[in-house]
C-alpha cells in the first residue's frame, strides 16, 4: 500500500468517524465516508494542479523538488487541512444537534398568512 492510498483511506475512515460523532446513523457514516473519499479527490486536485503550476512557473528543477515529494505534501496539507476542520464541524453539529428545523414566531397558525 502505497502514501495514496493511505491517505484515501484516514480520509474516507475519519470522515465515518466525524459522521458518528455528529450522532449520524452507522449507514449514513458508510455513506459519508464513501462521499468524501470523492470529496478528497476533488479537493486533492483542486490543491494539487495549482501548486504544479506555480512550481512550473518558478522554474524550479525535478532535482530540487521530485514529483513525488509535491504529490505526498499535497495529501499531507489537505489530509492536515481536513482532520481539524472536520473535527471542529463534527464537534459544533454534535453540540449543536439539527438546527435545519424552521419554527415559527407566532402562536397562532392563522397569522403566518
Amino acid at each position: 500500500m502505497n502514501f495514496n492510498d493511505m491517505a484515501f483511506l484516514i480520509f474516507a475512515f475519519s470522515a465515518g468517524i466525524y459522521a458518528k460523532r455528529a450522532k449520524c446513523s452507522w449507514i449514513a457514516s458508510i455513506l459519508i465516508a464513501g462521499a468524501a473519499w470523492v470529496c478528497y479527490l476533488v479537493l486533492f486536485m483542486l490543491f494539487f494542479f495549482p501548486v504544479v503550476l506555480i512550481v512550473a512557473k518558478l522554474g524550479i528543477s525535478e532535482e530540487v523538488l521530485s514529483p513525488e515529494i509535491l504529490l505526498n505534501g499535497t495529501h499531507i496539507v489537505v489530509l492536515i487541512a481536513w482532520l481539524i476542520i472536520g473535527y471542529k464541524w463534527s464537534g459544533e453539529i454534535a453540540k449543536n444537534g439539527n438546527q435545519t428545523e424552521v419554527t415559527s414566531q407566532t402562536t397562532n397558525p392563522s397569522d403566518r398568512f
